[in-house]
């Protein structure tokens, strides 16, 4: 029987260092370690993973904003609908009440219709005229301070209808409204006293005092005075101050040579566009004014 030789077929550590069998070994008496650490890993990198997943998604909710959700729309084109969404951001129309006529002085009548601003960081600044009147009105300048409501009015010898007309509409944005009302308008009314007249010969006056206890002075400040009686506006007056000063008091009369009904209330209501640069006085040797 021939002879078997072995040792030419199966020489195990013949092609192998030293230091390779050590690693062989070394990864064969770990392997459980290893595999147990790998998955340890790779649990806390999914996690990691989802942590910050739900991070952003709480981000988000406590974030949101319509606007940034809009803009951020229009930025990557995802089918909004840019007219309606720009249509959103811009001012709201004014709101304009029915054209009223009430008594005025010396055999006159005076028109008047309520104008609101719905918009809060909105100034709306336009002309204006009441179409109609015998005396064709003239066209005037007018202003409505964000989320303000006033009366637009003018006199007419006859009682006409009439119809107020709005031209030259022109919106301001005013990011900050709330801080600049709060520091400007700062006008306040005090001993008022109205008193009615029994006679022709003699006008009813409506005396007060008007305090800027605000730092700005103005060049103009209007006043706008509403006559009631049963609940029902009567009469409309006004007056515009003239350079009103940071801490003045001024008094005021104005007078009805008309003759009015039995008077149960009385309303006092300063207007003054606080917004316009020119309208306050710069403080002495300051030419730049307040902004």
């Amino acid at each position: 029987m021939p002879g078997i030789n072995l040792g030419n077929n199966f020489n195990l550590g013949e092609d192998l260092t030293d230091r390779q069998l050590k690693t062989g070994y070394w990864f064969v008496t770990h392997r459980l370690a290893l595999e147990k650490w790998l998955k340890i890993i790779l649990a806390v990198l999914a996690l990691a993973v989802w942590a910050f997943v739900v991070w952003q998604v709480v981000l988000i909710i406590i974030n949101y904003n319509p606007t940034t959700v809009g803009l951020r729309r229009i930025v990557f084109n995802q089918g909004i609908d840019y007219s309606q969404y720009l249509t959103s951001l811009a001012p709201q129309p004014l709101q304009v009440s029915a054209v009223k006529v009430l008594a005025g002085s010396t055999g006159r009548v005076d028109v008047a219709a309520a104008v609101r601003n719905p918009n809060h960081y909105w100034l709306a600044v336009f002309n204006y005229r009441f179409s109609g009147l015998s005396d064709e009105g003239y066209q005037r300048q007018g202003f409505v301070l964000p989320g303000e409501e006033k009366y637009l009015f003018d006199s007419d010898s006859v009682n006409n209808a009439a119809d107020l007309e709005i031209t030259d509409l022109r919106w301001e944005k005013i990011m900050d409204f709330d801080r600049l009302k709060e520091e400007r308008f700062m006008l306040a009314i005090n001993q008022e006293q109205f008193t009615r007249s029994n006679s022709d010969a003699d006008p009813s006056i409506l005396s007060f005092e008007i305090t800027n206890q605000s730092a700005f002075s103005y060049w103009q400040v209007e006043i706008q005075t509403f006559l009631n009686s049963g609940g029902n506006l009567v009469s409309i007056n006004s007056v515009v101050l003239e350079k009103l000063k940071a801490g003045e008091t001024r008094k005021v009369d104005l007078y009805w040579y008309n003759r009015l009904p039995q008077i149960t209330g009385v309303e006092i209501v300063p207007t003054v566009n606080f917004l316009a640069d020119q309208n306050i006085i710069p403080p002495e040797g300051d030419v730049g004014g307040y902004r």
